[in-house]
Formats: C-alpha cells, structure tokens, sequence
C-alpha cells in the first residue's frame, strides 16, 4: 500500500502597517490576524505607538479565542548624556484574562547605561 500522505498545515498571517511622521516625531498603528489552513482560532491582534524625541509609548492587544487576552501598555525613554553615553530605560505592564476568566498582570522596568 502507499504511504500515508502528510499532513499539509500552513501558517497564515496577514497584517496591515501604517506609519506617519519623521524620524524625531511618528507614529505607528497595525493590526493582524494568524492562523492556519487546519482550521482552529484566529489569533486578532493591534497595536498603536508614538514617539517623541527618544520619548515612546505604546499600547496593543492580543485576543486567542478559547485562550485569551492580553493588553500591554509600555513606554520609553532615552537621555543622551553625551556624544557617546546615553542613559535608556523601558516601562511595561501586561494584563492578561483567560478564557475561564482567570486574570494576571506581569509589570517590568529595564535601563541601560
């Protein structure tokens, strides 16, 4: 007999990007959906973000139905202290809400010198 034929999964992403502004001023939204040819859920998700100056905020969320969904929201900021040092630090915090309703938060700060 032949062999068994394999299993054929693709991924699938699709995703739309629009920018606006200059290098010391923009922002920048997107939204995407993943998925495979096999079926099973669409993960949904969008972002937003600005930057200022070496100043940046962002927000985006993430839906996985039967999973959940999480929201994060972080910022950024840099300091040139001279022509070779800076000082740069980052700020998230992450909610997240599974499907059975269960919640959590994860927060972090990171800086470089």
């Amino acid at each position: 007999s032949p062999p068994p034929r394999p299993i054929r999964v693709r991924c699938v992403r699709l995703e739309a990007v629009k920018g606006t502004g200059t290098s010391n001023a923009n922002v920048i939204a997107s939204v995407s959906a993943a998925g495979n040819t096999k079926g099973g859920p669409v993960t949904t998700s969008g972002s937003l973000a600005a930057n200022l100056h070496r100043l940046g905020a962002s927000i985006s969320k993430e839906h996985i139905p039967g999973y959940g969904t999480t929201l994060t929201k972080s910022a950024s900021a840099s300091v040139l202290l001279n022509k070779n040092n800076s000082l740069d630090g980052s700020v998230f915090k992450s909610n997240s809400k599974l499907a059975n309703g269960i919640g959590f938060e994860k927060n972090g700060f990171v800086r470089w010198f």
